[in-house]
């Protein structure tokens, strides 16, 4: 049984993801593809980690929470591996648009993260909102 104090912190970063969520739609609009897609991985981040937070969940990193969202929802089949696989690009495409030199992405590729992104949050909050009931 979940207790108010976890709902409330899940609430919260599902919030957050939604948010993220728009600031990454508002940022595509005008071109700004490579922040675009930092907000879409935070996005995916906040959502992942409330859907941690169903089992008491937390980790200490980015790479943390990557890996027991595989060990916890991918692996278990919780969500489908096709989500896995969203996860894991959009958390490379965020650490080497940060941290590389001279990073770019074209806009078709940015027009796929977005979709996929959206899939992504749009089933894994639905996944949360279920356990939550």
């Amino acid at each position: 049984m979940i207790n108010e104090q976890t709902r409330e912190l899940i609430r919260y970063r599902l919030e957050r993801s939604q948010a993220s969520l728009r600031a990454a739609k508002s940022l595509h609009s005008e071109g700004q593809y490579l922040d675009a897609i930092n907000r879409l991985y935070y996005a995916c981040f906040y959502a992942v980690v409330a859907a941690l937070l169903l089992d008491n969940h937390t980790a200490k990193s980015h790479s943390g929470v990557r890996t027991m969202f595989h060990k916890y929802w991918v692996l278990t089949e919780r969500i489908a591996p096709s989500y896995g696989k969203t996860y894991n690009e959009i958390f490379d495409m965020r650490h080497e648009d940060d941290y590389d030199d001279f990073a770019a992405v074209q806009s078709e590729v940015a027009d796929e993260m977005l979709a996929n992104v959206e899939d992504f949050i749009k089933t894994l909050q639905s996944l949360i909102n279920t356990e939550l009931l």
